[in-house]
C-alpha cells in the first residue's frame, strides 16, 4: 500500500550531521529537486528557488561557517540554499507567503531524498546575521530577489540517528 509507504518515510527520517566522503550525483539530485515546486504554493507562484554547491568541500566548508546551526557535523557532499523569489509577492503583506511555500516544498525534497537513500540536515539560518547572508548571497551568486529562508546539506548517512520520542494525537490534537 502506497500509504503505508509513505507513512514508513515520514516516521523513517532523521536529521543525519554525519555524511559519508561519497559524491552526490547531479541526476539523483535533479531528480529530487523536480519535487520542489509541486508542492502546494501560493496562487501556483512556484518561486522556490534552489542554489546548490556540490562536491566541493572546501566551498561547503565556507558556506556552513556562514550558519550557526552547522556545528557537531562533517563536511556534506551537497549543500543547499532554498530561496524564495520575492519579485511575485507584494511586500510586506505577503512575506509569509515565502515561508510557508518554501517549508511546503522542502519538505517533498527532504521526504524524497530520504527515499532515495539521502540523509539530510536543515541548518539553523533564523540566528545569521546580516554579514553572514551577505557573504552567503555573494558566493552562491543569489541576488537580492531571493529570500534565503534555510539552507540543507545533504549526503550519504554515515550512521543513523536515533527515533526520537514523539507526542501521542492525544497531546496535540484539540476536537472541539
Amino acid at each position: 500500500h502506497d500509504h503505508e509507504k509513505l507513512t514508513q518515510i515520514i516516521k523513517s527520517r532523521r536529521s543525519i550531521r554525519f555524511f559519508q566522503n561519497k559524491k552526490v550525483d547531479k541526476k539523483i539530485l535533479s531528480e529530487i529537486f523536480e519535487v520542489v515546486n509541486w508542492a502546494p504554493n501560493s496562487c501556483n507562484r512556484q518561486a522556490i528557488k534552489l542554489f546548490v554547491k556540490i562536491n566541493s568541500n572546501t566551498e561547503i566548508s565556507e558556506l556552513m561557517k556562514l550558519n550557526n546551526g552547522a556545528t557537531c557535523m562533517n563536511i556534506p557532499p551537497v549543500f543547499i540554499s532554498v530561496c524564495f523569489d520575492t519579485k511575485g509577492l507584494i511586500l510586506p503583506l505577503e512575506k509569509d507567503v515565502a515561508f510557508l511555500d518554501t517549508g511546503l516544498g522542502l519538505q517533498n525534497l527532504i521526504l524524497l531524498a530520504h527515499a532515495k537513500g539521502l540523509a539530510s540536515c536543515v541548518l539553523n539560518w533564523t540566528h545569521s546575521s546580516k554579514k553572514q547572508e551577505i557573504n552567503l548571497k555573494k558566493k552562491l551568486n543569489i541576488d537580492d530577489d531571493h529570500l534565503v529562508i534555510a539552507n540543507l546539506v545533504m549526503g550519504y548517512p554515515l550512521k543513523d540517528a536515533p527515533t526520537p520520542i514523539r507526542d501521542q494525537n492525544k497531546e496535540f490534537i484539540i476536537w472541539k
